[in-house]
């Protein structure tokens, strides 16, 4: 008898937890986050980047050519931003600091471009509700 309620009560918590499964706290859901997207554009490989985001530093240690790489970070409220990288092949450690203005308080996808020669090439815009995690 023991061993039947015992099986009941496995049943019903595995129903319960299958048809609730959408409704759990944000806990395990992990908390909402920006994402940076690094391109390198320049056809040259690229070598320990390191992205400063209002504090938080993210770091790839290799980006190949033509290579992307998307990276978690807190949501921004100020959009200052540092991008530091060198060159695979050549000396030299770049450095470009720039400002992102962001049109919400929620979830960004940041896009930050390295060409060959020159600035970063920016933009910012909102994660659809649907691809957020």
């Amino acid at each position: 008898m023991k061993n039947l309620l015992f099986l009941a009560l496995i049943a019903y918590t595995a129903w319960y937890g299958w048809n609730h499964r959408d409704q759990l706290p944000t806990l395990f859901k992990g908390a909402p986050h920006s994402e940076a997207v690094i391109e390198n554009i320049s056809g040259r490989p690229v070598t320990r980047v390191r992205l400063d985001a209002g504090g938080t530093v993210v770091v790839r240690e290799a980006l190949a050519v033509g290579e992307t790489a998307t990276l978690s970070i807190p949501i921004q409220t100020s959009g200052a931003f540092t991008l530091q990288w060198q060159w695979g092949d050549a000396p030299g450690e770049p450095r470009w600091r720039g400002n992102l203005a962001t049109s919400s308080t929620g979830p960004q996808r940041y896009r930050f471009q390295i060409p060959a020669f020159g600035q970063v090439i920016s933009s910012s815009a909102p994660i659809p509700a649907s691809t957020k995690r």
